[in-house]
Parts: structure tokens; sequence; C-alpha cells
């Protein structure tokens, strides 16, 4: 995001706000509770709302929060995410790498933190997080 906001020259309308809080409820699966809104009111009440017309979640794990974020900040303000960005980021180093666009497994390696994840009940915690992506706008 940084490298994105220094590329397209916009340090001076842009204000970043790290929300270290959101990871940890995401690995706790807690999206929609009472401390997750409470944390980002919090965190938001720093800035005049008023001020703005966009939020960029800039971390992957942000979206899953995003109903929570559409009722503390209103239909007012549009919120995106990088997700796609990221997306096209990987297709294009495959395209580079020349990675062919078909003809693999099929099959999907899931890692955390590096580290491949086999065992059945993280699996089932990934799967969880594919459903709330999918129950999202």
């Amino acid at each position: 995001l940084k490298k994105l906001i220094t590329r397209l020259d916009c340090e001076d309308i842009v204000d970043l706000l790290p929300l270290p809080g959101l990871v940890r409820f995401a690995e706790n699966m807690e999206f929609d509770n009472s401390p997750v809104s409470a944390y980002l009111q919090d965190e938001l009440s720093r800035f005049d709302m008023s001020r703005y017309q966009t939020v960029v979640l800039g971390c992957t794990h942000f979206i899953y929060f995003r109903p929570v974020f559409r009722t503390l900040l209103g239909l007012e303000i549009d919120i995106i995410d990088g997700n796609r960005g990221t997306v096209n980021k990987l297709a294009a180093t495959l395209a580079e790498t020349k990675a062919p666009p078909s003809g693999g497994s099929g099959s999907i390696a899931w890692f955390e933190s590096g580290v491949e994840v086999t065992e059945r009940k993280a699996l089932l915690k990934f799967e969880s997080f594919l459903n709330r992506c999918h129950s999202i706008e």
C-alpha cells in the first residue's frame, strides 16, 4: 500500500491507520462482535470522518470486517480493498515466470506464515475464512 501511495504521489491526501487488533480478531474468527466494533470505533475516533470520501482496507484480513466498517462509516464513505490488486499482481508474477495458466494439479496447498498447513482443524479454519468472504457483499 505504501508503495502504491508513493507511486501515485498522494501522500498528502492519504492517512494511514495500522489496525493490528483486526488481525488478532480475524485469527480468532471474531468478525461481527461488540469488541470488534468498539475497537474500530475507538481507532477511527481520532479522525473527522466527515472529511473522508473513501476508506481503503489495506490488509487482506480487513475484508472480513467490511460489514463492521460499513456500519460505522455509513453509506457516504466508499470502502475499497486491495485484494483485486493482490490477485492481479500474483497473475502478473506468474506470467513473468512463464507459469502455465492451466495444466496444474488443481489442488490447493494452504500456508500460514510460510509453513504448509495440513492439520484438519486448521484447514477447516481456512474454509471458514473462505465462507466468510463469500458472505460479504
